[in-house]
């Protein structure tokens, strides 16, 4: 489709509003052509779109009970701008429907086929369409009688639009017809003549006959005739006759008519001579029309003038006159007192064009012209005119035109307002008008729903909006109730009447429900609109649909509090739980206890039986744990095979609560007796138990669960299946370096560490790639950051192989991305040990090799530090790799010592701006000095910038002003799984 506004777009869519067909029932006279469609080309669904600015509309659809979609989902949207027939044979191997909703959910759409219905005019109107939920393909036959169909399908749209207008122009018809039948009751009285050869005078149609008050024969001999008119006024009226009938000449007479005895009025005859169709015989026909009023207005009109002569002099308002003929000017008092002008025998009616405005005058004097030379007996104009005292006076000037028999001007009479305030209110009413379009246009354009009801709540207005979440169209709700429209509780709806009456606004979240009955969660804010009088007139109410974030924050709040495999509260909520319980333990001087639980020989199931075997037996544990402990108590999984149950309120000393937790921790033991049924596989384990009791007087959450933890290895040390109390003597046994590094020596490179991934975006807005980023999965521990491991990993030597993981991990995920068409680039952290390493050049070909992943996805980052030692030996390394296409990326650029001179000899692509002069780019000018050094640095050594750490829009802003190629950073997305990064693409 053409870009939204574009003028094409704009003329598709008139042509498609001109044919009255959107938002209407769907069209029966299609069904037939769209059963027709689905059985030539074998498809289960087709249908006849209509495509709008918004949505594709289905006039006829066979298959499925759909109205509408969305534009952003229509295939049509793309068969519209085909000069032919447009076809997906496999919609979920094509890039641009892959990810579809209607593709990976219902209908489950792989074939389409789609016609555009194209107008006489060249105009795509929407499409004639066939889908298919199996890939498949179209015989030409197939195709051609498709396009026939559509054609047809067009004609009926073609014969519709037709229609539609015929009905419009009757209607039009109609109404004229109507108008000029008032119009004629409210003219004079007026009849027909025409001269009658055969008797030598004139036959009167019946309403001249009663306008003439001529009750005998309606053909009238000229003796008859010119007898009933006054002897002075014969003669003008025969030769008028005499000269139409004879030369042409149109006859228009005035006379006086003698109607009957002591009865006469005044007549205005008319005639024209003139030949009738497919006859060669001329004829003469004529009008006669009752010009009493007239002429009696005429009359009055003389005395008005009379009398005007006597009042002008007692008005105050400017009254002027103005001879044509003699060229003389007359004003009275008003106008020296309203405008300041001079007397106006000082002024000649040339002179006083001085007085108008310059930019008026022209338009003015051609106004006045064009009264004179016509027949118009009234002039009126608007313009402004200077005061004496120099300042600007609107003024509306009102003028009679006195003429002379032939019609020619002899005199102009008027009347001169001072409407400089009128013209100033005026102005600012079309302001305000403006004002308030803008704010309609604007409150039509926000996402929210608003909506104003006045007090009996009857809708009297609802934006875009408010039809986008509700369903109807703002022509449906005007004057409708609105708590019934929502199925809102009418006790609410009144009492938030009486709250906005006492408070004026009120905010609450509430349920509503749309056209379809579907419920929608709200956050709206209402507030009282008043009237100028102060008095409460309508009620505004804003509507933001909260019901998809609320749906979010649930599922948020689940997955940050709860694990997935057991629905167990997880660490965070034990966590939170555990504050709380200590809190409470030092309030009410209650004890409690913490029992830290580790399954016995769960990694040998896991690995003899597999890992699914191994999370069933995960979730029957935490079964049988909740339903080992009281209610109140807490069961969590922090992950892997530990499970932690929080008991609270255990007595008011450890004498008691001991006895207590001990019998809580062996009932949970005694519930491990029964085996466990993975399956069709009995098993039978049991656990290690570690107990540490709480007072809330000393102990911390972190100290509880080491306590626990302590514990629950003494525990295992004693044989497993046990369970053991804190004793606090253990502690000075754990060395926190020696468990981290022991724990590093033993990790399971495949099972232990994951690759999380950080986008990085191009600043067009496309994902350009991502930066790999080391995460260890700790059995205790949870997921640990580089920040926690790196340190000992470089020291004890495992950074190597850790290295080595990581980078074939990166290129097997990148070869995949390939494969699946996207092109994405992959940065890999290299360490300083990694790099020094004498097979570091082979590791990175062995793991471009086993993975089949193209080089030139492969960006390896080094910092500044790493290339002050050894420069020789790693551009020598560098280059050999630059040879597959490999990238560089100098990483945490601006930290440390790297000269200009050795920038240039490495072969570096790219340069990375370390996170602490972003940060600080918008309130440090040295930095973004320096920010901006550095961009303009790497444009010069032609290497792409990219900016990490990015947290703020006004970092970005910034960084994009400098010219930075790309961002990465909390902002734009945080480190993340690799199944989060499908979505991003």
């Amino acid at each position: 489709m053409p870009a939204s506004g574009s003028a094409t777009e704009q003329q598709r869519l008139a042509a498609l509003h001109s044919y009255a067909i959107l938002d209407t029932p769907p069209e029966a006279r299609f069904d037939d052509v769209t059963a027709l469609a689905a059985a030539l080309c074998d498809a289960p669904i087709a249908a006849v779109s209509l495509v709008d600015e918004h949505r594709q509309w289905f006039k006829s659809i066979q298959g499925l009970s759909v109205r509408e979609t969305p534009i952003a989902l229509s295939f049509c949207k793309h068969a519209i701008v085909e000069p032919d027939l447009f076809i997906v044979e496999d919609a979920t191997r094509d890039p641009r429907f892959a990810d579809n909703p209607l593709v990976t959910g219902e209908p489950f759409i792989r074939f389409y086929a789609g016609c555009p219905l194209v107008n006489e005019d060249g105009v795509a109107l929407g499409t004639l369409m066939v889908i298919d939920q199996v890939p498949r393909q179209l015989s030409e036959t197939q195709k051609s009688r498709l396009m026939t169909l559509a054609h047809q399908v067009v004609v009926a749209l073609e014969l519709h639009r037709q229609r539609t207008e015929l009905q419009r122009q009757l209607a039009v018809q109609a109404h004229n017809h109507a108008t000029l039948h008032a119009l004629s009751a409210q003219v004079a009285r007026a009849g027909y003549w025409r001269k009658d050869d055969a008797v030598a005078g004139l036959r009167l149609a019946p309403e001249a006959c009663t306008l003439l008050y001529w009750s005998g024969n309606p053909v009238v001999r000229f003796e008859h005739l010119l007898a009933r008119l006054p002897e002075t006024e014969r003669n003008a009226w025969w030769t008028a006759f005499a000269k139409c009938e004879a030369e042409g000449v149109p006859m228009d007479v005035q006379c006086m008519w003698h109607a009957s005895a002591g009865h006469s009025i005044v007549t205005r005859w008319q005639a024209v001579r003139t030949r009738a169709p497919g006859d060669d015989s001329e004829q003469v026909l004529g009008v006669v029309v009752d010009v009493t009023a007239a002429s009696h207005l005429a009359e009055l009109n003389q005395q008005a003038q009379e009398r005007f002569q006597l009042v002008v002099g007692l008005v105050s308002d400017a009254l002027w006159e103005c001879d044509i003929n003699r060229q003389t000017l007359w004003w009275n008092d008003g106008m020296r007192t309203l405008f300041g002008f001079p007397a106006p025998d000082a002024v000649t009616p040339t002179e006083a064009w001085k007085f108008l405005h310059p930019d008026d005058q022209p338009q003015v004097e051609q106004s006045v012209t064009a009264a004179l030379a016509s027949s118009a007996s009234q002039w009126r104009a608007t313009y402004r005119v200077i005061r004496a005292d120099g300042d600007i006076a609107w003024v509306e000037n009102r003028a009679a035109i006195l003429r002379d028999a032939q019609g020619a001007p002899l005199r102009m009479v008027g009347a001169m307002s001072d409407i400089s305030e009128a013209v100033r209110l005026r102005a600012q009413r079309e302001v305000d008008i403006a004002r308030v379009e803008q704010q309609a246009a604007l409150l039509d354009q926000a996402r929210d729903a608003i909506v104003v009801k006045d007090s009996q709540h009857r809708i009297e207005f609802w934006n875009a909006g408010a039809e986008r979440l509700y369903g109807w169209r703002s022509d449906e709700v005007i004057g409708r109730h609105a708590p019934t429209l929502v199925h809102e509780d009418p006790r609410a709806a009144e009492e938030l009447i009486e709250h906005l009456a006492k408070y004026g606004e009120y905010r609450s979240d509430v349920v509503h429900f749309d056209r379809q009955g579907r419920r929608l969660d709200i956050h709206a804010h209402w507030t009282q609109v008043r009237d100028a009088a102060g008095q409460p007139r309508a009620v505004l109410g804003i509507f933001t649909d909260i019901t998809q974030s609320r749906r979010d924050q649930e599922r948020i709040h689940y997955l940050a509090f709860y694990d997935q495999l057991t629905r167990l509260p997880n660490r965070t909520l034990l966590t939170d739980r555990l504050h709380h319980a200590l809190a409470a333990s030092r309030r009410h001087q209650q004890c409690g206890a913490l029992i830290f639980l580790d399954l016995d020989n769960f990694k040998s199931l896991n690995d003899t039986q597999g890992h699914a075997v191994g999370d069933q037996l995960l979730q029957q544990v935490a079964h049988r744990l909740k339903h080992s402990v009281r209610s109140m108590d807490t069961v969590a999984r922090l992950g892997g095979d530990e499970f932690v149950i929080l008991l609270e309120e255990l007595g008011d000393d450890a004498g008691t609560a001991v006895p207590q937790a001990q019998v809580a921790a062996h009932k949970i033991l005694a519930s491990f007796d029964a085996p466990f049924m993975l399956g069709q596989f009995e098993y039978r384990g049991g656990s290690s138990i570690g107990v540490a009791l709480f007072s809330g007087e000393k102990e911390s959450l972190d100290d509880l669960l080491k306590q626990a933890d302590i514990a629950m290895y003494e525990a295992k040390q004693a044989g497993r299946n046990r369970v053991r109390f804190f004793d606090p003597q253990m502690q000075h046994m754990v060395s926190a370096r020696a468990e981290l590094e022991n724990d590093l020596r033993r990790a399971s490179l495949q099972n232990e560490f994951v690759l999380y991934y950080q986008p990085q975006w191009h600043r067009d807005g496309h994902l350009a790639g991502v930066e790999a980023l080391l995460r260890w999965q700790h059995p205790t521990r949870g997921l640990l950051e580089p920040a926690d491991f790196i340190i000992a990993a470089e020291e004890t030597g495992i950074i190597v192989p850790l290295g080595r993981w990581v980078l074939q991990s990166a290129c097997r995920q990148l070869a995949q991305w390939q494969f699946q068409g996207q092109h994405l680039r992959i940065a890999v952290n290299v360490s300083a040990r990694q790099l020094r390493s004498k097979t570091f050049v082979a590791d990175v070909q062995a793991a471009l090799a086993s993975s089949g992943a193209d080089p030139v996805g492969l960006s390896l980052e080094l910092t500044e530090s790493m290339l002050v030692k050894e420069v020789e030996a790693t551009v020598a390394k560098m280059n050999e790799l630059k040879t597959l296409g490999v990238r560089f990326a100098l990483d945490d650029f601006g930290t440390g010592y790297s000269s200009l001179s050795l920038l240039e000899r490495l072969p570096l692509d790219e340069l990375k701006i370390d996170r602490s002069f972003v940060h600080r780019v918008e309130a440090a000018p040295r930095d973004r000095q320096m920010v901006q050094s550095i961009i303009t640095m790497g444009k010069n050594l032609d290497l792409q910038v990219i900016a990490e750490g990015i947290e703020t829009e006004g970092q970005q802003r910034w960084l994009a002003q400098f010219g930075c190629d790309e961002f990465q950073g909390f902002l734009r997305g945080a480190s993340m799984p690799v199944e989060d990064v499908a979505r991003l693409m």
